[in-house]
């Protein structure tokens, strides 16, 4: 599906059945709506399925094991930071090379929150171990630390969950005096049409009373 073809279907949502309906709504008020229902719509989509083979339903935003740049700025005695690709958007799965001496082993990171990593640190069962293949790994910043003990990080690699890039549609003028250009969504037509409904209630939302919005609402939800 196009951006072109998106915009006329929103369109076509938040106005059917309804002759007394005249909500008109801008390209450029449309791709604005659009990317930001997007990153709402992966944020939940994520949250739901990965942690089920659901996920693979999300295929096309998968990437492939990636090795991590290491980060030159981040470099401390008891942890090693890793910078994130630009794209990133949510953790798929990831192993971590570790050394110690001659010894070398694939580690699984342990995600934990940076506020309990002091006191993760602290406790021998659970701060990081070599021998128990165990490496405490925080997220901030668009950074990733992955933390030792006792043992150095030779290569991180992580597989991740893109960030679609934001659509565009030609034929307007940007917040920053430039001429719009076509850029069509990644994600395949059922999902977009998804985030459509999304927008589409968003703004019916704002033009219709209580029982119109309602019933507008069911119409468009039957067709997801």
């Amino acid at each position: 599906m196009t951006s072109a073809e998106a915009y006329k279907l929103f369109l076509l949502k938040i106005n059917r059945n309804d002759t007394n309906a005249d909500i008109h709504i801008s390209k450029a008020e449309f791709v604005k709506l659009f990317n930001e229902e997007q990153r709402r719509w992966l944020n939940e989509k994520l949250g739901v399925k990965l942690d089920t083979d659901e996920v693979n339903d999300l295929n096309e935003l998968l990437q492939p094991f990636t090795r991590l740049e290491e980060d030159s700025q981040r470099k401390h005695s008891i942890y090693t930071g890793f910078l994130l690709p630009d794209d990133f958007f949510a953790v798929g799965t990831y192993h971590i090379i570790a050394r110690r001496g001659s010894c070398k082993k694939v580690l699984e990171p342990q995600w934990v929150n940076m506020k309990n990593v002091a006191s993760l640190l602290k406790d021998q069962f659970t701060k990081p171990s070599f021998d128990y293949e165990r490496v405490l790994v925080t997220l901030a910043e668009s950074k990733l630390q992955a933390y030792t003990d006792g043992f150095n990080i030779e290569a991180c690699y992580l597989s991740y969950f893109k960030m679609p890039p934001d659509i565009d549609m030609a034929g307007y003028i940007t917040e920053e005096g430039k001429a719009s250009t076509s850029i069509d969504p990644v994600l395949q037509d059922m999902w977009t049409e998804q985030i459509i409904n999304r927008c589409a209630r968003a703004v019916i939302a704002n033009y219709e009373n209580p029982e119109g919005f309602q019933l507008r609402e069911a119409i468009i939800k039957t067709e997801e």
